[in-house]
């Protein structure tokens, strides 16, 4: 896939995500946008990925939902899939001193298996 064409993907994707925090939060356009201290248009860029943005407004806005920017390899994306219950299981099992926690092996498993080739 060209980059360009990756590049657009991929703000699309973070648009939703951003867009579907900010509406999880109960939060409007003008509440971040006042929170930001940007423009109304900027938001709206940020959230459609109908162009590019300043990489200083993205990290206050995602500051502004409690999300930090931070880049990830592919190696990282199976950590990316897991969810609260997921993390709760691998917490219990590092509290315990061990990775024999029932609930722990399953999500071990499954990124394991995402890591190998």
């Amino acid at each position: 896939m060209p980059r360009a064409v990756r590049a657009v993907a991929e703000r699309r994707a973070l648009g939703r995500v951003l867009r579907a925090h900010r509406l999880a939060l109960g939060l409007t356009i003008w509440e971040v946008k006042e929170a930001v201290k940007t423009g109304k248009h900027q938001l709206h860029s940020v959230e459609g990925a109908d162009q590019d943005v300043v990489v200083g407004t993205l990290v206050d806005v995602a500051a502004v939902y409690g999300l930090h920017v931070a880049l990830a390899g592919e190696h990282h994306r199976p950590l990316l899939t897991l969810d609260a219950c997921d993390v709760a299981a691998l917490l219990a099992a590092a509290a315990a001193g061990a990775a024999a926690h029932p609930a722990a092996a399953p999500v071990l498993d499954r990124l394991t298996a995402a890591a190998t080739p």
